[in-house]
């Protein structure tokens, strides 16, 4: 599959595969200012791009992400959501899917569903002991087919309290 369209989920965890803590008001096990440098490669990484959220991710934004075309995957059709944020069903993105690059940005069950159809992941651990209540399926490589394509390692810095490891999986 061309790396210029297709399902690619974009995440940060730790080594436990923590990404969430639902008792934060952020959601995530860390902060934000804590993890800069992996802010940035999201912002970089995901600009111009359509990107999925579930609802509970979109509830703790202050807003769509400037510069990416924000869709909320639900159950709920019913559904009214924030100004600036879209709704659409699981088979439009994948149909969407075949002509562009779509990113999965969270939560876990939006994770969940997509993680059969993605071609790519690119994977932010974060090498800290975080609290939290919500984790990363199991990730297998080799038996879901994954094929590491390259990491980067980071010491903690002005950019990163913890140490980082980015990853890029294609299948």
């Amino acid at each position: 599959m061309n790396h210029n369209t297709g399902v690619s989920i974009i995440l940060a965890m730790t080594e436990k595969g923590v990404i969430g803590n639902t008792k934060n008001i952020n959601g995530l096990p860390w902060s934000i200012c804590d993890l800069k440098r992996d802010m940035e490669r999201f912002r970089e990484t995901t600009m111009g791009h359509l990107i999925v959220m579930g609802r509970k991710t979109a509830e703790t934004l202050p807003g769509p992400l400037k510069g990416r075309r924000n869709v909320v995957l639900t159950r709920d059709a019913d559904l009214l959501f924030k100004e600036g944020f879209g709704i659409m069903s699981m088979s439009a993105i994948l149909r969407r899917s075949k002509h562009q690059k779509i990113f999965c940005i969270g939560g876990r069950n939006v994770y969940d569903v997509f993680y059969p159809h993605a071609n790519e992941m690119l994977q932010t651990v974060v090498h800290a002991d975080l609290n939290g209540n919500v984790s990363f399926k199991v990730f297998n490589s080799k038996r879901d087919g994954w094929k590491l394509e390259n990491e980067e390692h980071f010491n903690p810095s002005e950019k990163n309290k913890y140490p980082l490891t980015f990853y890029r999986y294609t299948r």
